[in-house]
């Protein structure tokens, strides 16, 4: 993910693509939350600085940093919506919502509520903040299987899971 998104991050910035990098951002916390959840404390403040061996940050600043990301995320995509609806710049490379940023602020908003409700017995009130500032932003939350967030095949580009390929290629892989 890190390696990835810094890619994104320093081209973003080379070629004026913030909402590309709102983007990164959004799947960045999407991807290491899931980290956190399952081993605690990851590195996050000092990644993607070139750092080696980057220090761990606590698991309470990770989720902190994580409701930093999504804000700001959707600050800069509800900025970019709104001043351009029609406009879809990465509707040629996005394979999930084909550049509808409107899509993907419903998804950063689903994903905030998420995180807040990881943090409800630990930390009741600023859950409570965050999952209000959720489901109360313009673009709400994921109400339908219309906002699902799947990578499917379009766009010219084929996707498959790769256990799958494992079976079709090779015919020692099933029975």
């Amino acid at each position: 993910t890190m390696g990835y998104w810094n890619q994104i991050k320093t081209r973003s910035v080379e070629y004026d693509l913030p909402s590309a990098f709102a983007l990164a951002e959004i799947l960045k916390v999407m991807n290491l939350h899931r980290i956190s959840d399952s081993y605690g404390p990851i590195p996050y403040s000092k990644m993607g600085q070139g750092v080696l061996g980057s220090p761990y940050d606590s698991q309470e600043d990770v989720y902190k940093a994580f409701f930093t990301d999504l804000d700001a995320s959707i600050k800069i995509l509800s900025e970019f919506y709104e001043a351009s609806p029609s406009s879809r710049p990465l509707k040629k490379y996005d394979l999930i919502y084909e550049g509808d940023y409107s899509k993907w602020i419903v998804f950063a908003n689903s994903l905030k509520l998420r995180l807040a409700m990881r943090i409800v017995y630990v930390e009741p009130e600023l859950a409570k903040k965050y999952a209000q500032e959720a489901v109360n932003n313009a673009y709400g939350v994921m109400a339908s299987n219309s906002d699902n967030a799947e990578l499917k095949t379009k766009l010219g580009v084929q996707v498959s899971h790769p256990l799958k390929v494992c079976w079709d290629r090779y015919g020692d892989i099933r029975m």
